[in-house]
């Protein structure tokens, strides 16, 4: 709770005070490590759900494999295939990243 808090603290120094407590980059980082840290995964394994994960009704399901599940779908829905290159926007837990580099697929 209190890193949470420093957290919102420095936000409102830099946003309201123009003040850099910590370097944004930095404080990005941290969060995601954090939020890595309150789930039992890691980056290559289940990471956090934030609800968008593939159980199809069937919510006896891993959550593993419905982490997969729905990394197949974006990856046949995009038309990827080894060899080719994405552009990662960063919005989530990096979890697709290596499972994209397991299928071939370079990302940027």
């Amino acid at each position: 709770f209190a890193y949470m808090l420093l957290l919102l603290l420095c936000d409102v120094l830099y946003y309201k005070f123009q003040i850099s407590v910590i370097d944004p980059d930095e404080t990005l980082r941290h969060g995601y490590n954090f939020s890595m840290a309150l789930d039992s995964g890691s980056a290559f394994t289940v990471g956090m759900d934030y609800g968008f994960n593939f159980y199809d009704g069937d919510f006896s399901k891993p959550q593993e494999q419905a982490q997969i599940d729905k990394f197949e779908h974006a990856y046949k829905q995009l038309g990827l295939a080894p060899g080719m290159r994405l552009l990662d926007c960063g919005c989530g837990c990096v979890d697709w990243i290596p499972w994209l580099a397991s299928k071939g697929v370079e990302t940027v």
